[in-house]
């Protein structure tokens, strides 16, 4: 199971309002903005069941690729079950059974046909009475495909059962966090592991209204980031802009997405905007 942390953490919400500068910053034509800066991707990552940890296969500070299995639970009766179901599908012998006999039953009937219309060598009621059998068993063989295909069906989902106790990386990042070791037992919908992936974020400032109205979606924005001791200029694009605004200070929240592939701005660190008068 992944969450995503689509609001602020509370120390970069006190940042966020309380950095916002309402003061000129260049001249009378410009107001200064201050924000901070999140990864677009950071997501707690817990398990749909729970169990015991068998293996941990990632460190904190890890960068690890989508797909990647991060730990995994104790599957042996899952594991057991999956080869049950897998037995149980790849028994054909009853339908093998039943299909040579429909063939046995269609060869008589067709022949019992033929000597019926032609010299009566066999009664109507031989005749009927192969009918009979035929549909018979047809109706079992029907019965058996649908059974074998009930069958295949619980395999996939013994494979489901096994599978939702291993955790995969569902993006490709970083593991920030790791809440759980071998031996421990992880609860269902409890963080195991924290995994954020730092390449893309974006800056989020609260302004007030009247600069928001004027800003459109999709816009290049440029913007500053601290980066140490030094702010450094950054290129975005507008992602959102809040439909509602705070109700006490009229400020409203939007966000600005760039490209952190060179990996200079740690998320969390604050950033400014300038918007003209």
């Amino acid at each position: 199971m992944t969450s995503g942390r689509t609001g602020l953490r509370p120390a970069w919400l006190a940042l966020s309002v309380g950095l916002v500068l309402q003061a000129a910053a260049v001249g009378a034509a410009e107001r200064l903005f201050v924000g901070v800066t999140e990864p677009v991707h950071d997501l707690d990552l817990s398990l749909p069941v729970d169990g015991i940890v068998e293996q941990v296969a990632v460190t904190e500070g890890e960068w690890v690729d989508k797909g990647n299995p991060l730990l995994a639970l104790d599957s042996r009766i899952e594991t057991l079950e999956v080869e049950r179901r897998r037995l149980i599908v790849e028994d054909t012998s009853q339908l093998d059974s039943v299909r040579a006999r429909k063939s046995t039953v269609a060869s008589f009937l067709n022949t019992s046909r033929r000597l019926f219309n032609n010299s009566g060598a066999v009664s109507a009621e031989e005749v009927k009475r192969l009918e009979l059998d035929f549909q018979e068993v047809t109706a079992r063989e029907r019965e058996l495909i649908a059974q074998e295909a009930r069958e295949k069906v619980e395999h996939e989902m013994a494979r489901q059962r096994k599978a939702q106790r291993t955790l995969v990386a569902p993006i490709s990042g970083v593991v920030t966090e790791l809440n759980t070791d071998v031996g421990q037992r992880a609860g269902v919908g409890e963080t195991v592991v924290r995994l954020v992936d730092p390449r893309y974020c974006h800056l989020t400032v609260n302004v007030e209204e009247k600069f928001a109205r004027t800003l459109m979606m999709g816009a290049d924005l440029r913007f500053e980031v601290q980066a140490g001791e030094k702010w450094v200029e950054r290129n975005g694009r507008l992602l959102s802009v809040s439909p509602v605004a705070d109700p006490a200070s009229r400020l409203v929240r939007i966000r600005i997405g760039f490209d952190n592939r060179d990996g200079r701005i740690w998320p969390g660190v604050s950033g400014r905007i300038r918007l003209p008068e």
